[in-house]
């Protein structure tokens, strides 16, 4: 083995991946370092504590219509799950698909939600993301709102303009979405 080769290994242990890395010139015990940790299983599908961290850092830069997806009171974690099961339940659907003009607004939206240029660019190195990434994220989320509108808003005879009509939404949202999170049971792993 050369002295200075370093092995990494990855484990998934528990829901939490960590990396090994041995370093064999050193003489040191090779150590553990927590990369990640899995914090809930939804069918196939797992969200981690740093997709968590990027959701509530990310959520004040995202005004979106749909007062559920709005409501600052949502858990972030809850938020990413009913995401992640309305975004398989949309499936590959064109109609809930945003076009590219939609989706170039949010993203000039969003971004102009940061003191210049170098704080928004700031923002996605610290959250390991590219703007390609933050696109792709959108536009999920754009499916999503587009498929609770089209279940949930459409049902409702309330305009946006009216007081309480994001009470009621988020209330007949909650209504529509509970059997279906039950369905899902999502898996929530403690912390160890």
């Amino acid at each position: 083995m050369s002295p200075h080769r370093i092995t990494q290994v990855w484990v998934l242990v528990l829901g939490t991946s960590l990396s090994l890395e041995a370093f064999a010139s050193d003489g040191k015990e090779p150590g553990a370092v927590l990369a990640d940790r899995v914090v809930s299983v939804l069918g196939e599908s797992i969200i981690t504590l740093t997709e968590v961290g990027f959701e509530e850092a990310l959520h004040p830069h995202v005004a979106s219509p749909i007062p559920p997806l709005a409501n600052p009171d949502m858990e972030a974690l809850q938020r990413l799950e009913d995401m992640r099961l309305l975004l398989l339940l949309a499936g590959d659907v064109p109609l809930y698909a945003p076009d590219r003009s939609q989706l170039d607004a949010r993203l000039v939206a969003v971004r102009s939600t940061w003191d210049g240029e170098k704080a928004y660019l700031a923002f996605l190195a610290q959250w390991g993301m590219t703007e390609a990434d933050l696109r792709s994220h959108l536009r999920n989320r754009m499916v999503v709102e587009s498929y609770i509108h089209r279940n949930v808003g459409l049902s409702l005879e309330w305009e946006s303009e009216q007081v309480g009509w994001a009470a009621v939404y988020i209330t007949a949202y909650e209504d529509w979405i509970a059997p279906r999170r039950t369905e899902a049971r999502a898996r929530r792993i403690p912390a160890r």
